[in-house]
């Protein structure tokens, strides 16, 4: 997701609206396995220090407790995987590959990566981390900094169907989440909220 002719680079963190973006912005198909969630170091691999350095750089971020909740809905309902309840997931009590697990286990394989793998490099944030709660409003900034002609509306694509993810929570889960996303909680001033 890089434009040389907006000169922007658009990181895509899994279940924050990526896919709005790409159709919008790129015009790519809303597929199974379309997004591109490449991190920094894959663009400044590939494109080079310098293009980093020049090019916008933006992202959006989601509140972790809500991400957790669509990600768990989103492989149930567009992957059709198999899953058993929420709790049981996010325990990691359940035999499919990479469920964000038992976050308290040193051993597991977590399957989501905090969302500040994407949206920092060196500990330095993108050039504009927007909010899934807020994405239209940011979207229209991200537009006008980098000249994306004013008529383009943000596609809405991809999207999950589920309660208010408080709902899907008890005491025990809900610190585990915070537990394992404490940069993205901290860096991106989330709370939990009822």
């Amino acid at each position: 997701m890089i434009s040389d002719q907006y000169k922007c680079i658009f990181l895509h963190a899994n279940k924050c609206g990526g896919k709005s973006i790409e159709k919008t912005v790129w015009g790519v198909p809303v597929t199974r396995g379309s997004a591109d969630h490449r991190f920094p170091m894959d663009y400044i691999e590939q494109f080079g220090m310098d293009t980093w350095n020049d090019y916008f750089t933006f992202g959006f971020a989601r509140n972790p407790w809500a991400r957790a909740v669509s990600i768990y809905h989103g492989r149930k309902q567009i992957r059709q995987m198999k899953l058993p309840s929420f709790d049981k997931w996010i325990r990691g009590e359940t035999s499919v590959p990479h469920p964000i697990g038992n976050l308290r286990r040193k051993d597991n394989k977590i399957g989501i990566r905090t969302q500040s793998a994407w949206f920092y490099y060196n500990d330095k944030p993108l050039d504009f981390i927007g909010r899934v709660e807020t994405y239209a409003q940011d979207f229209e900034k991200v537009k006008q900094i980098v000249g994306l002609p004013a008529e383009m509306e943000l596609a809405h694509a991809n999207a999950s169907s589920h309660d208010h993810y408080s709902t899907y929570y008890n005491a025990d889960t809900r610190d585990m989440v915070h537990e394992y996303f404490r940069n993205d909680v901290e860096r991106f001033g989330y709370s939990f909220e009822e």
